[in-house]
């Protein structure tokens, strides 16, 4: 992947883009000129993700689960229905996930830790979902590039069934990876993260034990992004297609 150009610093005033509403003209449409229920999208019959009952299964949890090799979630996600959560415009599957224990030195052990957020903006018109993928990518990448440039790359566009999309990753004590994409009148949101491998951090030398002998994590930087982009989200994609009961 090659090396982030600096997205445009914006006020975090862009954050109101999450909360804002399509405009509307004079005579009740949106700026784009759907109805408000949101019929008019080209070729989609319009429903509403906003009715959909919230769940982890809504963004194939599972399928994260059996790439990324986490086997436990000390409590039960957190999934948020529209209008609660920290945000009330989206529907979210957030919390901790933790990966098998190992023994770090005889009679010590430990369990690496990560936390995965998945979340759904649903939006009443192209335009409007236009304006909240923006308005993240401003306020939540261009503040990670900022505090971590150094270590920071990204994925511009790429290839996939949604009108945009963005993916990048850092390091900060363990890797974090976000993806967002646009797809019509609504907005995805992955943000996942894990501490360092135990094989970098506790490798023990004078017992002859060498970088990656304790590896916990069967992934890398590079394989995980590219599970993400080629197999995970357009998944993902697709599945509020048929959960919308549209059709490509």
């Amino acid at each position: 992947m090659r090396n982030a150009s600096r997205l445009p610093t914006i006020a975090l005033l862009t954050s109101a883009l999450l909360v804002a509403t399509a405009c509307t003209t004079d005579n009740g449409n949106n700026e784009n000129g759907n109805d408000d229920n949101g019929d008019g999208l080209p070729g989609l019959p319009a429903m509403a993700l906003a009715d959909l009952d919230a769940s982890c299964d809504m963004f194939l949890e599972e399928m994260a689960e059996d790439f990324f090799g986490y086997v436990d979630r000390p409590n039960p996600p957190v999934e948020s229905p529209y209008g609660s959560g920290i945000s009330p415009h989206s529907i979210s599957c957030e919390g901790s996930i933790h990966w098998a224990e190992y023994e770090m030195t005889p009679g010590r052990t430990s369990t690496p830790k990560g936390n995965l957020w998945l979340t759904v903006y649903p939006t009443e018109s192209i335009a409007e979902a236009e304006e909240t993928y923006q308005g993240r990518l401003e306020f939540v990448a261009d503040r990670h590039q900022d505090l971590y440039g150094e270590d920071y790359f990204f994925e511009e566009n790429p290839a996939g069934p949604w009108d945009q999309a963005y993916h990048y990753a850092y390091e900060n004590r363990g890797d974090r990876y976000y993806f967002f994409f646009q797809a019509d009148d609504f907005v995805v949101e992955l943000s996942f993260n894990h501490g360092q491998d135990p094989s970098e951090r506790y490798s023990d030398h004078s017992q002859g034990a060498g970088p990656g002998e304790w590896s916990v994590f069967d992934f890398d930087r590079d394989s995980a992004s590219q599970f993400l982009i080629e197999d995970y989200m357009p998944a993902v994609h697709q599945n509020f297609l048929n959960l919308l009961d549209r059709t490509e």
